[in-house]
């Protein structure tokens, strides 16, 4: 799925990133990129998360479960 690449890309581009802050001591820059990169963890367990329940349960209930009131 688009999505789930789209993470797995931009989760590798952080941690490259925050090696290469770490080779120039930047740990500012360090810091704020280990914190982005936990918000695309979270999103890419999110993805996998919901491709499970579809999965397990179909994609027409997962979608009567995902209506909210």
């Amino acid at each position: 799925p688009v999505d789930k690449d789209s993470e797995l890309k931009a989760i590798a581009e952080y941690v490259e990133g925050i090696e290469l802050a770490v080779e120039n001591k930047d740990f500012g820059t360090r810091k704020l990129l280990e914190h982005i990169l936990e918000e695309e963890e979270m999103h890419l367990n999110d993805i996998e998360s919901n491709m499970a329940q579809i999965t397990n349960s179909g994609i027409e209930n997962y979608l009567i479960s995902q209506i909210k009131e």
